[in-house]
């Protein structure tokens, strides 16, 4: 169970950071289905970066950067040119998928092992018996999740702008009349968003993993998509959903190797993360709504 736990942690780290920022977006307003071609890009981008300059700190921050002008520049196309969510977004994952391939195939050698974030065992806690190994023998990116999501929290529910952010989600016409510009404000969470999402693809990269490989994320965005709404659009909601789904792609690692279940076909441990994730969708159903303006274009009232 301690291996389970250990696991399902690490696992979940790159899911919540990409769930957080789609917690921001959102709630103004904005949907984000390209998640997961922003993350695997980020991904790419930290892994090469990091090979490139032997720093994993340099990997994750330009992975950051990237994510927040390519969902920038997202937000751009659907902000002004009314260009539908979802098509926007399954564009996106295709040219990740795409893009990322290619040039995989052409660096391989840079980004298959590159210098990553290794595991801290944090003195004393990593020594309580039962959850010491499970909780606090990670990398750094699983530990500030901890930070972020509190910081992600806060400001959401406790500044002007979080404030304002879910005003715009909500009903963005009031926000126009209050003299507060629904776009400047739409672009911010989505340049909010995208620097989250790169750090998620970071996190998977060089911080779960040691490097870059041909579609490392496997769904991931899709997940932290689930997570959102599994969380019913809260920071703290969402990254308990991420880890009961990084439990479930935990599973899918160490089945094979319990007693009771060698002769499970593993496409279907590989499904299961997937649907769990529906069965939870599912039973959301009804509980709650999401931001009333989402994915709905706003044309101001001349």
């Amino acid at each position: 169970m301690t291996a389970l736990i250990a696991a399902g942690v690490r696992l979940m780290t790159p899911i919540s950071y990409v769930s957080l920022g789609e917690v921001v977006a959102e709630r103004a307003g904005m949907l984000n289905i390209g998640l997961e071609g922003v993350m695997l890009m980020t991904a790419f981008a930290a892994a090469l970066t990091a090979g490139a300059t032997g720093s994993a700190v340099a990997g994750l921050l330009v992975a950051m950067l990237l994510g927040a002008v390519l969902m920038a520049v997202i937000a751009v196309v659907e902000l002004l040119f009314d260009a539908d969510h979802i098509v926007v977004g399954i564009g996106v994952n295709l040219i990740g998928l795409g893009a990322t391939t290619v040039l995989f195939s052409d660096l391989t050698d840079r980004v298959r092992l590159t210098p990553s974030f290794g595991r801290i065992e944090l003195p004393g806690l990593a020594d309580i018996a039962g959850i010491g190994q499970a909780l606090f023998n990670h990398s750094v990116t699983t530990y500030l999740l901890i930070p972020v999501t509190g910081a992600i929290a806060f400001v959401m529910a406790r500044t002007r702008w979080g404030l304002r952010a879910r005003a715009v989600g909500e009903t963005p016409a009031a926000v126009d009349a209050a003299g507060v510009s629904v776009v400047a404000v739409r672009l911010q969470a989505m340049t909010l968003c995208g620097a989250l999402v790169g750090f998620g693809g970071a996190a998977l990269s060089i911080g779960q993993l040691t490097g870059f490989s041909e579609n490392t994320t496997d769904g991931r965005g899709f997940l932290a998509l689930a997570a959102v709404i599994i969380g019913r659009w809260s920071a703290l909601g969402s990254v308990g959903a991420t880890f009961l789904l990084g439990l479930a792609l935990a599973v899918t690692v160490q089945a094979p190797t319990w007693a009771w279940a060698p002769d499970i076909p593993s496409s279907l441990l590989l499904l299961f993360p997937y649907a769990l994730a529906l069965v939870f969708l599912s039973a959301q159903r009804g509980a709650t709504d999401p931001p009333a303006a989402l994915a709905i274009p706003f044309m101001r009232r001349r």
